[in-house]
């Protein structure tokens, strides 16, 4: 292979690892709706959507959330958060301006927080993202 820098390649194609599950997929970020595709040890294979074993697991990249059950992509490209991390157990880590434990508390320029949402309310809190949409 040629030396060339991967940002270069010009492919809208990326690899992203689940955690959770241990389990490395490829997907297309430019156009998501091509679908989801699980590197096996025979290939590739097409994501079907609606297994129960992937109920509430999700690919985090790209700024957003790519659920492993249903055909959905939730953004997270906000002002609000610029960095964030899809743990092995579940939980979502990210870097905010902006403190949520005290929301009407004005922001301090140059300041940033840690927040930390749990699996179990995971959810919820990708649903708060859909209605800023």
């Amino acid at each position: 292979m040629r030396k060339v820098v991967p940002e270069k390649w010009g492919s809208s194609v990326k690899f992203v690892l689940q955690r959770e599950l241990n389990e490395l997929f490829i997907y297309n970020y430019v156009q998501p709706e091509q679908g989801i595709y699980q590197l096996t040890k025979t290939g590739l294979e097409k994501l079907e959507y609606g297994q129960e074993k992937y109920k509430d697991m999700y690919l985090y990249a790209n700024e957003g959330f790519y659920s492993l059950h249903e055909k959905q992509v939730i953004r997270t490209d906000t002002e609000d958060i610029y960095q964030g991390v899809l743990m092995k157990n579940g939980d979502y880590y990210f870097i905010t301006s902006k403190d949520f434990s005290h929301p009407q508390k004005e922001s301090e320029e140059g300041k940033a927080y840690l927040n930390k949402v749990s699996k179990k309310k995971l959810p919820s809190f990708l649903d708060s993202l859909k209605s800023k949409e």
